[in-house]
């Protein structure tokens, strides 16, 4: 019986390249970061909130995962690019590959299942992280009055989405997975120091990055379950998540 969780495109780690290296080193830098900024206090300037919304450590880690990460994507179908004998074939090629990637592609009835239960995952699990907390610290669950602010919405609940599961899923969990192959103990591996990195860079007060770092796992699951069209699946788990935060928050009295 073939191990489930080795799936059939990576099963061992590949021959590292340059590129591989980079990567692992971004990863593991920006892990011991967390650790450090957990363990002495004194570095908090590099992570306090920025004019982007979140801290600049976020910023910094975003940018070179995702310019890694798309010097790795093309190198990854750069041969098939270079096929193609005129350069309008050749983009196009790389978009279908890219849409391929994110899922938007080839699915079918289950598929769509898949990513609708993904979204309500996320509502759901959400729900229940606020009644916990609402729970343990006294507090009432309240819904908050339809947002004003339509463009801080749009950013909450689709910009922010799409760029942090691009990073952290799309790119930083996926590259992880080739480079070391895809078994138990890279998995693991790479879902730790995904998930607590994620938790991490939002920059509130304890437990909101504890909680943060549990829906990463969750999210991080949901992208392995389906290995090859993921990335819709766990966008809209992600969308869910934001979503019910836009409408139900803690409060005391």
């Amino acid at each position: 019986m073939t191990n489930s969780c080795q799936g059939n495109a990576a099963k061992r780690p590949r021959k590292m390249t340059l590129t591989d290296s980079i990567f692992i080193v971004i990863f593991v830098a920006l892990f011991l970061l967390v650790v450090i900024d957990a363990m002495v206090p004194t570095v908090r300037f590099l992570f306090l909130p920025s004019v982007f919304g979140q801290s600049l450590y976020s910023v910094i880690s975003g940018a070179l995962i995702l310019y890694y990460g798309l010097i790795w994507g093309v190198r990854k179908v750069a041969d098939q690019i270079k096929k193609e004998k005129n350069s309008e074939r050749r983009l196009r090629t790389l978009i279908s590959k890219a849409f391929e990637f994110i899922g938007l592609v080839k699915m079918g009835p289950i598929d769509s299942l898949y990513v609708s239960f993904s979204m309500l995952t996320g509502m759901v699990f959400n729900i229940l992280i606020l009644y916990g907390v609402a729970i343990s610290s006294g507090g009432i669950l309240y819904r908050r009055p339809f947002p004003s602010d339509i463009y801080l919405t749009i950013r909450f609940l689709i910009v922010a989405p799409l760029f942090e599961e691009l990073i952290f899923r799309g790119v930083y969990l996926s590259a992880f997975l080739k480079i070391l192959g895809r078994n138990y103990i890279s998995v693991a591996l790479g879902l730790m120091l995904s998930s607590i990195t994620f938790g991490w860079i939002h920059t509130d007060q304890f437990p909101v990055p504890v909680i943060k770092t549990a829906g990463a796992f969750l999210l991080g699951i949901i992208y392995l379950a389906k290995w090859k069209k993921n990335f819709l699946a766990t966008y809209l788990a992600h969308f869910g998540l934001n979503f019910v935060g836009v409408f139900l928050y803690v409060g005391h009295t």
